[in-house]
Parts: C-alpha cells; structure tokens; sequence
C-alpha cells in the first residue's frame, strides 16, 4: 500500500553511494533517459498530433552521518540567519554532490 505524504514527492528514483558503483548506475539511468527522450522526438515527428513527454534526470547530494563537510553547510545555514535574509529557507537544500555522502535520483517530466 502506497502511502500519500503531501511533503513528498513522485519524482525521487532512489539513492545511490558517492562511488564508483553509484555513478556507474546514475550513467546507466541516464543513457535509458537518452534512449526514452529521442523516441518521443521520433514519435512526435510521425505524429505531429503526439504530445512527447521527455524525461530528465537530477542527481542531489545528501550529507549523511557523520559527513566531514556538513561544517561547510552549518556555517552558511548560521550567516543566512544572522543576516536574515532568505527567510525560511536553509542552506541544506543544495548539497555539491562532491560532498555528498549519498546521491538521490530524481526524475521530472519535462512537456
């Protein structure tokens, strides 16, 4: 049974290791990606009434336990505060993926 949570999303694919292993999957992803978007274009030029949906693919770094760099991303979420711009938001949004401990797959349909 699916369960509904308004704070998530459909698009997250699954996470993967920062490694050799994660990034060879990422590829693998990627290149059925390709494959999937060129035979919309093919479709969609046989059948100018067919509306192609094209896929993309984003990677995003998650920091993990005991991540050596989570100090970079404490500090920013302490100066965005004490400036007190960007209300509500926080600097672990965007984590480099080279800092990341894990990569989340996340695919958005793209019309």
């Amino acid at each position: 049974m699916k369960t509904t949570h308004t704070n998530r999303t459909d698009s997250y694919l699954f996470s993967v290791q920062n490694d050799a292993a994660g990034h060879a999957h990422i590829a693998e992803i990627r290149q059925r990606t390709r494959i999937h978007n060129a035979e919309q274009r093919l479709l969609a030029m046989q059948d100018p009434s067919y509306k192609p949906k094209f896929l993309k693919i984003e990677v995003k770094g998650r920091l993990g336990k005991n991540n050596p760099n989570a100090m970079i991303y404490r500090s920013r979420a302490k100066s965005i505060m004490a400036a007190r711009f960007h209300f509500g938001s926080h600097a672990y949004q965007n984590i480099a993926l080279k800092h990341g401990a894990t990569l989340d797959v996340y695919q958005y349909t793209r019309f």
